[in-house]
């Protein structure tokens, strides 16, 4: 494949550097070739469930059945995105094609079981979940499922995962192993290989949410008020990080 695989919506495309013939051109090329192109993703038909498709001016259709295969990605989620996709038929003289791309997605899943444990990835975070984990899209929407407990070695009691990483952010991580994986997700993810020692995230949150900070960002040197009413160690309880790694984001 000579695209390189990616999140939905971060494959380059501009509409206008091609005029429409070359357009045709380079979709009759891809359809011979079976090389997966980029195109967007207008909007999807709900009267006959298809996502249309803008190439450069030229109209594409891929229908249902031939969107994804992945039974956690719903076709509206597309709509609004760069795609990559498989030419299938050309209509010449209405400008118009089919395509698919539950290949591509067949193969972004096939590529995404071969990385080992501990590899490292970028990824999208797509969504936040009941304040405790995320969903980072890896390649074509599938995803990988990052809990609180590797974004951060602070008490999971006293944070929340917003206050770390955000829907829509692109970051690096390490896969942590392919089990307890949730919702569809294909590997769990970890943030800690790129985190701050755990001091420093402690006087961050704490600053921002209590307005103090210290020795683990505790006065006192017990511990602060979690968000559950009751307390939260800190300082000398916490265990020492690890070497830190070569560092977090892209």
């Amino acid at each position: 494949m000579s695209t390189e695989m990616r999140p939905l919506g971060l494959y380059k495309y501009n509409a206008e550097e091609m005029d429409i013939n070359e357009a045709i051109k380079k979709l009759e090329e891809a359809r011979q070739t079976h090389e997966p192109i980029v195109g967007y993703a207008k909007e999807y038909d709900e009267e006959r469930k298809q996502l249309l498709i803008d190439y450069h001016g030229v109209a594409g259709y891929m229908r249902n059945g031939y969107i994804t295969i992945n039974p956690h990605l719903k076709p509206c989620e597309i709509v609004g995105k760069t795609v990559l996709m498989r030419v299938t038929k050309i209509y010449v003289e209405n400008m118009e094609f089919i395509c698919e791309r539950t290949s591509v997605e067949a193969e972004a899943r096939e590529a995404i079981e071969e990385l080992p444990v501990g590899a490292f990835v970028d990824g999208m975070v797509t969504r936040l979940w009941n304040n405790a984990s995320a969903f980072v899209d890896l390649m074509e929407g599938h995803c990988g499922y990052l809990p609180l407990s590797r974004v951060t070695r602070l008490p999971t009691t006293c944070c929340t995962i917003d206050e770390f990483i955000h829907e829509g952010e692109l970051l690096h991580f390490c896969i942590f192993n392919r089990r307890n994986v949730e919702k569809g997700a294909r590997v769990v993810l970890s943030f800690l290989e790129f985190d701050k020692p755990w001091e420093q995230e402690w006087d961050k949150l704490n600053l921002h949410k209590y307005g103090t900070s210290g020795a683990g960002g505790c006065p006192d040197g017990n511990g602060v008020a979690g968000k559950t009413g009751g307390r939260v160690p800190c300082g000398p309880f916490l265990p020492a990080p690890p070497e830190r790694g070569p560092g977090r984001g892209l």
